[in-house]
């Protein structure tokens, strides 16, 4: 009888360990920009606003690169969280990057999900198009 037990208890376990409901809305893994607007022009120095869930942050910031059309880097910054980011729920965000746009008419900016461990499944990015 306590062969048969045990296996019974691990499997209550596990099927308990999948089912225990998570509190809250499960937010979008991406990242809301309110400024600059998609496709608009932008100057130096640029002035970004937006959120993203508390996940994508660590130690409170979040990577944020400005590349040319041609992929080359025109600016590397951090967005800082303007509250608690150690949450599920999205987490509002700031950043200054000042760049030298040169001949280039248009690029992308790109947040990426602070990733200090490494591993691809913890990564993430989200890619926003920008005239100069």
């Amino acid at each position: 009888m306590k062969i048969f037990a045990l296996p019974f208890f691990v499997l209550s376990f596990s099927a308990c360990g999948v089912l225990v409901p998570v509190e809250g809305p499960v937010p979008t893994s991406e990242v809301q920009v309110t400024l600059p607007q998609a496709g608009s022009v932008v100057t130096s120095p640029l002035n970004i606003e937006g959120s993203a869930p508390g996940p994508w942050f660590f130690e409170a910031s979040l990577p944020v690169t400005l590349e040319a059309e041609d992929g080359t880097v025109l600016a590397r910054g951090a967005a800082q969280a303007q509250s608690s980011w150690q949450t599920v729920e999205r987490v509002e965000f700031m950043a200054t990057l000042e760049f030298d746009p040169g001949s280039y008419a248009e690029g992308v900016l790109i947040f990426e999900k602070d990733n200090p461990s490494g591993l691809p499944e913890h990564s993430g990015s989200y890619e926003m198009g920008v005239r100069f």
